[in-house]
């Protein structure tokens, strides 16, 4: 998204690559919630999902959470446009 801002470049392919980078985060939490802790040092593995997903929702969810947010078509809904990454409702061949 920092190109995007940065240069205010609006294409299709550009938003179509954003919206599949945040299904792979979105599939990325889903793995990470149904993956067990490694073993370490001090002890085994942990298999136990509720303990899985207390360490993750501690951890990293949140920032990976928030990087999936359509930011974008929350404040374009709210301003009453459809908008996908700044791109109009009929550059997507809608009317």
């Amino acid at each position: 998204m920092p190109y995007h801002i940065a240069f205010n470049y609006k294409s299709v392919e550009w938003c179509t690559w954003y919206m599949i980078i945040d299904g792979l985060f979105l599939i990325d939490i889903s793995i990470i919630f149904s993956s067990t802790l490694p073993e370490t040092e001090d002890c085994e593995e942990v298999t136990d999902r509720k303990e899985i997903a207390l360490n993750y929702l501690r951890g990293w969810f949140a920032a990976d959470f928030f990087a999936i947010i359509p930011f974008d078509l929350i404040t374009s809904a709210y301003r009453g446009k459809f908008e996908i990454c700044n791109i109009e409702e009929d550059e997507f061949g809608g009317g």
